[in-house]
C-alpha cells in the first residue's frame, strides 16, 4: 500500500496545503496509507477469523502495488533531472537517511520489547542489510528512484521490468529488500511511465464506480473462498520459488496472475477515489509519517499482549480495531504530528551537504570565458 515526494511528497514543516495540488492524488495517498495501517493491524488477527483473513488478503493483493505505482508517478521529476544535486540530496534525505534511522530504531524497539539487549545478536545485519518489518519499503523506494532515469530512456520499460520481476523467482536473496524491489518493480515503472491522460479517462468514465464495486465484490468473494487454504506469503512478494516450496514455472504463473489481479484492483480503487477536496485531503501530504510511525503502535501492542486479546477475534473487536487503525493513520499524518516528528522522519541534515549555492558559484568560476 508511500508516499510515497517521499511516500510520496511530504513536507517536514507541515505547511498549509498547496493550492495547486491535485486533490485526487492526495486522496489516493491518504486512503492508501489507511489500507496499509489497517492491514498491519488485521495481520495480528487474520488467523482467527475467516472474514478478517479474506479482507486482509484482498487489501494485500493491491495496496502496496497501488502505493508503489503512486510513488512512481511522483518520481518523474527526479527521473528527468536526476543529475540535479538538489534533487539527489532530496532523494537521500527522504529515503536512504530515514531508512538508516528507522531500521535502527525498529531493531532497538524489537529487542527491548523482547527482553533482549538493545544491540543483541547480529542486529546490524538483520536490520540494515536484511530489512525487518516495514522498513524494507524505504530501501526499495531508494533503489526504484535511483533506477528511474533508466526506465525513461529504454524501449519497452514495462516489459523489461516484468521480466526482471519474474527473474527474481529463482533467487532467494533478501539483502537490501532485493526481493520486494524486483517483484514490485513493474508497478513503480507503470506509475513512472503511464500517460496522465489515461488516468483522466478513468476518472471521467461514467460507469467507473459501479464497475469498480463489482471488481471488489468479486475479488472479496474469491478471497473468502480461498482464505482457509491460502498462503499469505505470496502476497508479500519477497520470496522465490524455493521458499514457497513450488517449482519455478508454478511461481512464474502464480506471480503473473497475482500481478494482473493487483493491477485490476488498483484501477478499481482509483475509480472509487473522489476527485474533490475533503477535510482529510491535506493529510495526503503526511503519509510518510503514518507509514513510519504506526509500526511502533502495532509492535508495541503485540509486545504488551494487547493485540493478543480474544476480544479482537470477535466481530465487534474487528470493527473496533479497524476504526482505531483508520483514526491512527489520519492522526499520524496531521500537521501537529509532522511538526513534532519531522526532525526524525524527514531530517534536514544541512551539515552533511555542501551548500548548493557554493557549488553553483564554484562551477561558474571554473567555466572558461568564451
Amino acid at each position: 500500500m508511500t508516499a510515497p515526494p517521499s511516500i510520496p511528497d511530504t513536507a517536514r514543516s507541515a505547511p498549509a496545503a498547496t493550492p495547486d495540488r491535485d486533490a485526487f492524488f492526495d486522496n489516493v495517498k491518504i486512503l492508501a496509507i489507511v489500507l496499509v495501517v489497517c492491514g498491519h493491524f488485521w495481520g495480528t488477527m487474520q488467523e482467527e477469523s475467516r472474514s478478517v483473513r479474506a479482507v486482509y488478503m484482498l487489501v494485500y493483493l493491491f495496496h502496496m502495488p497501488l502505493f508503489i505505482a503512486v510513488c512512481g508517478y511522483f518520481s518523474r521529476s527526479f527521473a528527468r533531472d536526476s543529475a540535479n544535486p538538489k534533487r539527489f540530496r532530496r532523494l537521500l534525505l527522504t529515503t536512504l537517511v530515514p531508512y538508516l534511522i528507522f531500521a535502527t530504531l525498529y531493531t532497538l524497539f524489537r529487542n527491548l520489547t523482547h527482553d533482549q539487549s538493545p544491540f543483541s545478536g547480529e542486529w546490524t545485519r538483520m536490520q540494515l542489510v536484511e530489512p525487518w518489518y516495514l522498513t524494507w519499503f524505504l530501501m526499495a523506494l531508494f533503489l526504484w528512484r535511483l533506477t528511474s532515469p533508466f526506465w525513461l530512456v529504454v524501449r519497452w520499460p514495462l516489459t523489461i521490468s516484468v521480466i526482471a520481476s519474474l527473474a527474481i523467482g529463482a533467487d532467494q536473496a533478501r539483502d537490501f529488500a532485493i526481493g520486494q524491489f524486483l517483484q514490485f518493480l513493474p508497478f513503480f515503472v507503470l506509475g513512472l511511465t503511464v500517460r496522465p491522460e489515461l488516468l483522466d479517462r478513468l476518472r471521467a468514465w461514467r460507469w467507473r464506480r459501479p464497475a469498480a464495486l463489482l471488481v471488489f465484490a468479486g475479488a472479496l468473494a474469491g478471497c473468502y473462498l480461498y482464505a482457509p487454504v491460502a498462503r499469505t506469503e505470496w502476497l508479500y512478494r519477497r520470496s522465490g520459488h524455493e521458499r514457497l516450496d513450488v517449482d519455478i514455472v508454478h511461481w512464474w504463473l502464480h506471480s503473473a496472475a497475482q500481478g494482473l489481479v493487483a493491477l485490476l484492483l488498483c484501477l478499481a480503487f482509483l475509480a472509487l477515489v473522489p476527485s474533490r477536496r475533503s477535510w482529510w485531503t491535506p493529510l495526503g501530504e503526511g503519509t510518510q509519517y503514518s507509514y513510519l510511525l504506526h509500526g511502533f503502535v502495532v509492535q508495541g501492542g503485540l509486545a504488551l499482549g494487547i493485540l493478543g486479546l480474544e476480544f479482537w477475534d470477535t466481530p465487534v473487536g474487528a470493527v473496533v480495531i479497524t476504526v482505531f487503525a483508520v483514526a491512527l493513520a489520519f492522526a499520524l499524518a496531521t500537521p501537529v504530528v509532522r511538526r513534532a516528528t519531522g526532525w526524525i522522519v524527514e531530517p534536514q541534515l544541512t551539515w552533511l551537504f555542501r551548500p548548493l549555492e557554493q557549488r553553483a558559484e564554484r562551477r561558474t568560476e571554473q567555466t572558461p570565458a568564451r
